[in-house]
Order: structure tokens, then C-alpha cells, then sequence
């Protein structure tokens, strides 16, 4: 059902006195935004949400930023993101800004979330509930809303000429954002070849990339599952791939303790197996929306040009509540140069497959503020992370440890409560 306008007219209500009356000035209806139709929102913090419609201003592209005049809203997560106003789900400002690339007065192109986003509940979830608001930028006018499901990709607009989108695309499940956009199949393969050749890692491997009608192939050899999973992610990450087929082969994986035939019995101890001191990352440490870069830890530690990695040892026990053991590692960052202290941190999640270890969950380093990992443990089939927080402390004493708490829902890992306490430096 088509919901009521609601458009309210901060900036043009503007007074004039002429022969002897006073009257207004109405706004154009074309000053007024409408919002037509929304492309697909999916569960993620890097993705492309394309608004059209009329009468949204103009705007010059920003990353990471809030402005008064676009606000994406969780309903029901109840946070909201991109507004630096007074916020409809929030009273404050919104802590999650927004990546804007494109903002012409029938366009907006919103290219993905930054600042907050990913803390505690703060992130999309499918079937979440989403709420567009888009202001003139040039007016002030407005809102003009429009109301999605994440995953779904349908949506009804709440302004009197806005109709509900007719495209099958939209109604096709599981679809990301990006996939909603056209892109000519010789564009992709040259977009996605460009992405894995500007990977450290990726770019000495031969892989192929082909694509037919959106649908990418890649074909070739990489060193370990994890560059596969990191060409992988790269390759779903360009705008027009509707699907990625990965023929990528992987060397078998060695085990010091001999080969299983019973992976059920197998799993525990072929988890202990695997040398995560030796061991490659697909790490986003310190640019958490762009492609990940793999990194080749070799006794704990890695150097790049800009950062420089170490990877703790790991911990183990059952997350998932199975019987089997997972591996949690917590991977941290320092960028060359500067303060020691400036470190962030992410925490890898592994469990065993037939082809090796593979990546359960990543909690990124928005997880932690940005702020270094103290330490992780494993126990009640719950993960437990302790991070340094500032507070009224220096990086070099923060003034409180916060242990946050995760269990796995089936699905994902999802916060399970937090608690800090002083730093003993800090007292």
C-alpha cells in the first residue's frame, strides 16, 4: 500500500510584501523529492544503493560523512545512518556515515557504510527493516521516504506519485545491490581483473576471468583457500555481478597428522593441526569497506609497505554448540610510521571443511572502535573479546578493558553482552 506524503518545507517558505499584501512563494515541484524506487539493500557494509527519483538537489560526492539531507534508517535494529541532524530512530547525530558517489537531482548513489557501523547490533540483517529519507539538498525540502526489506529488494514509496517497483530484479531473492545495476560484460571482466591485479597477493596468480550476462568465472590456481575466498569477495564486490562461479583450484591442504576418513572424528584434531603462525589472512585491518588483501603471516608476524601484521595464537573450543572445536585468531595492525599505539585489531573464526580451514566469521575492527584486541577466550559455547577503549586515558594507558561476549544463532555470531572495567594503568 502506498503510504501518505510526508514532505515538510524548512527552507523555501519565503515572505514578500507587494501592493499592499503578503504572500509566499510555493516551492516547485520539482524542488520537492520524490523517491521512485531503491535497488536492493543487502546485509553488508560495502555494497551500492542506488535512490532515483526527483527533486533531490545536488550534492558533491563524500566518504565517510554525514550530511542533513540522506539518512538510512534500521527500523528495526533501531539505528539509523548518513544524517548529521537530529535523527528520526536516534536524538543525536547518526554514528554510522555514509560513502555518497554520485548525487544529482534524480540519483543518489550511496557506495557504503562507515564510522560505527558493525558495532553491537549496529548493521543489516536479513529481513531487516529499512527506511530511505531523502532531502533537496538544495532546499532543505523534504522527506521523502521509502521503505525496504534487506534481502528482499522490494519496497513502497511513502510520496503521493511514487509507485511500487516493477522490475523482476527486484523481486528475485538473495540478489545483491550491486547486481541490481547493468554493467556491459567486457566492463566487468576489465573491473574485476583490474580489482584481483591491485591485490599484493592475487596479483602473481593466473587466474581467468570471464563473464556471461552478469555471471563472472574464475579459473585458474591460487595458493590456499584463502586467496580463493579473498578473489572471491573481490570479484562479488564490482557493480553489475549478479553471481560469482569460482573454478579456482587450491593445492591440497598437508596435514602433519596424516589424512582422515572420518572428517567427523577428524575435525578436532585437524583444527590443532593447522600452523596459523604460518598462515595467510584476507585482512580489511584498516579499510574495513574496501577488497581484503591477503596477508602471508610467517612466524606470527608480516610486513607490508604500510602496515605491519602479527597474528596471536589461537584459541580453541565448540562456538557452534556441534561438538567440534573452532579456532579463533586474533589478527592486529599497525600502520608504518606512526605511534606504536595505533593499532587496530580483527578476530578470524575458523572451522575445519574437507578442503581445509576456513573462515567462519570475521568480526572486523569496528567491532573494537578501531581500537586494539587485548585478548580472546572460548567458553560456554561463547566467544569473549577483550578491547582497550580510551575513555579519559592515552593510548598508551586506556582507561577501560571492555569484554564483549558472542554466540553463534544458526546464522552468524551476534552480541551477547558486554562489560568493562577499569584498566589497571588508569588507576
Amino acid at each position: 500500500m502506498i503510504g501518505t506524503p510526508r514532505i515538510s518545507l524548512p527552507a523555501l517558505w519565503v515572505a514578500f510584501v507587494c501592493c499592499g499584501t503578503t504572500g509566499a512563494l510555493a516551492i516547485p515541484d520539482s524542488l520537492s523529492p520524490v523517491i521512485r524506487s531503491v535497488s536492493a539493500i543487502a546485509p553488508q557494509a560495502q555494497q551500492t544503493i542506488v535512490i532515483k527519483g526527483k527533486g533531490f538537489g545536488t550534492h558533491v560526492p563524500y566518504t565517510a560523512l554525514g550530511t542533513p539531507y540522506v539518512e538510512v534508517r534500521d527500523t528495526t535494529q533501531r539505528w539509523a545512518a548518513g544524517r548529521d541532524a537530529p535523527s528520526k530512530v536516534k536524538g543525536s547525530s547518526d554514528p554510522i556515515t555514509l560513502n555518497v558517489s554520485l548525487w544529482t537531482d534524480t540519483e543518489i548513489v550511496i557506495t557504503g557504510f562507515q564510522g560505527a557501523y558493525g558495532m553491537g547490533q549496529w548493521r543489516l540483517a536479513p529481513g531487516d527493516h529499512v527506511e530511505i529519507a531523502v532531502w533537496n539538498a538544495r532546499t532543505g525540502a523534504g522527506p521523502a521516504t521509502y521503505g525496504l526489506t534487506v534481502g528482499l529488494g522490494r519496497g513502497i514509496a511513502a510520496t503521493k506519485t511514487s509507485q511500487s517497483p516493477t522490475s523482476n530484479a527486484g523481486d528475485r531473492k538473495g540478489l545483491t545491490a550491486q547486481s541490481q545495476v547493468h554493467v556491459p560484460d567486457d566492463v566487468i571482466v576489465q573491473n574485476v581483473s583490474n580489482s584481483l591485479l591491485a591485490n599484493s597477493a592475487l596479483k602473481t596468480r593466473e587466474i581467468l576471468v570471464t563473464a556471461q550476462n552478469g555471471v563472472v568465472t574464475l579459473a585458474g590456481t591460487v595458493n590456499s583457500q584463502m586467496e580463493k575466498d579473498a578473489a572471491e569477495r573481490i570479484a562479488k564486490s564490482e557493480r553489475g555481478v549478479r553471481q560469482v562461479n569460482n573454478q579456482l583450484g587450491v593445492p591440497p591442504v598437508v596435514r602433519s597428522n596424516g589424512p582422515s576418513t572420518s572428517p567427523a572424528g577428524a575435525t578436532k584434531r585437524n583444527i590443532l593441526s593447522v600452523d596459523f603462525q604460518n598462515f595467510d589472512y584476507a585482512s580489511n585491518c584498516f579499510g574495513e569497506n574496501g577488497p581484503a588483501e591477503v596477508i602471508h603471516v610467517s612466524k606470527g608476524q608480516a610486513n607490508s609497505q604500510d602496515e605491519e601484521f602479527w597474528a596471536d595464537k589461537p584459541v580453541y573450543g565448540d562456538l557452534k554448540g556441534d561438538g567440534q572445536e573452532e579456532a579463533v585468531v586474533v589478527l592486529s595492525c599497525h600502520p608504518s610510521g606512526m605511534s606504536p599505539n595505533v593499532v587496530s585489531s580483527e578476530v578470524f573464526i575458523f572451522e575445519m571443511s574437507e578442503s581445509g580451514p576456513r573462515v567462519l566469521a570475521k568480526l572486523p575492527s569496528s567491532y573494537w572502535k578501531g581500537e586494539r584486541v587485548a585478548g580472546a577466550k572460548v567458553g560456554n559455547h561463547q566467544l569473549a573479546v577483550d578491547f582497550l577503549e580510551m575513555g579519559d586515558g592515552s593510548r598508551a594507558c586506556p582507561e577501560w578493558i571492555v569484554t564483549s561476549k558472542f554466540r553463534w544463532n544458526g546464522n552468524r555470531f551476534v552480541n551477547a553482552g558486554e562489560t568493562r572495567r577499569k584498566n589497571s594503568c588508569s588507576q
